[in-house]
């Protein structure tokens, strides 16, 4: 069995335990990998071991991606991330898209409803809900929810919303939130009589608590595994395996309990050397500083 194939059997296992914890059936929550800013062969070492939904989160590396292993059968591919209007219609063209988790206001929608009915097709869809305080997060706010659903069923027959999609607080116990998003899917239901049967909750740190508040599609960051990240204090980072990208580094910011100092090889180079997740960064920073 691959590296990736062994991670996917151990996320499954824990997939399995937390749904045996809440009674529920395994095959009700779906795996989704999260397969951005890793290489398309990644995707298909995890193709190779039976995984078929992969996560994106920007139309152009997803179309991209997609492009590329549009021979591999049976791939699912699901955006995740916030969608500009003006990528609608690349975001369209991507073969093999099965899902929109981030459908979050009025103007979204009509793009979408104008370029599907160009295209002559459908497509499913989550309505993103922020139900935290954080800002960078992102998605519609709960008391705004029941008019965008309406206003969706009305003016956008082309799209089809499925469900809610929801981000846990990045700190904390995240199932007040989840049990906001249920409670909100109740009173939406009742309102507007959509069946919203897909639930896309948290992140892989918030499986368990996730799976227990019903998501039926959990995504998983931590598929892949880490990769070695060095940070040079005067100018560049690069990834062990590839020399990937190159940023300016303006502030380092604070080390991690997972930071492995080394000593400077010269006086004007000291160096951060760190292992971290891709899920650890957030638009190319630790903790945002850089």
């Amino acid at each position: 069995m691959s590296d990736v194939g062994a991670r996917l059997a151990a996320v499954r296992a824990r997939i399995d335990a937390a749904c045996g914890a809440v009674g529920r059936a395994p095959t009700t929550v779906e795996l989704l990998a999260v397969s951005k800013t890793h290489p398309a062969d990644a995707v298909r070492a995890a193709h190779a071991a039976g995984q078929r939904a992969f996560g994106e989160n920007r139309a152009q590396e997803l179309g991209a991606k997609a492009s590329e292993l549009a021979a591999l059968p049976d791939l699912r591919w699901h955006l995740i991330g916030s969608l500009q209007t003006n990528k609608v219609r690349d975001l369209l063209r991507v073969p093999g898209l099965a899902l929109l988790h981030s459908l979050d206001r009025r103007s979204l929608a009509d793009e979408l409803q104008k370029e599907l009915a160009r295209a002559g097709r459908a497509l499913d869809a989550l309505l993103q809900l922020h139900v935290t305080d954080e800002p960078s997060k992102h998605g519609c706010p709960p008391n705004e929810a029941e008019a965008l659903l309406a206003h969706v069923r009305e003016r956008c027959p082309a799209v089809q919303v499925r469900g809610l999609m929801a981000m846990g607080p990045a700190h904390g116990d995240p199932r007040s939130a989840f049990a906001a998003v249920v409670a909100l899917r109740e009173r939406l239901r009742a309102a507007g009589g959509l069946p919203l049967a897909t639930l896309s909750l948290g992140m892989s740190g918030d499986l368990e608590a996730a799976v227990a508040a019903g998501s039926s599609i959990e995504p998983g960051t931590f598929t892949w595994g880490s990769k070695r990240l060095y940070v040079d204090v005067l100018g560049e980072y690069y990834f062990k395996k590839r020399v990937a990208l190159f940023f300016n580094l303006r502030n380092v910011g604070d080390a991690t309990e997972d930071t492995e100092v080394s000593g400077p090889s010269t006086p004007a180079h000291a160096q951060f050397r760190t292992r971290l997740d891709y899920a650890s960064l957030w638009t190319f920073g630790i903790k945002g500083t850089f």
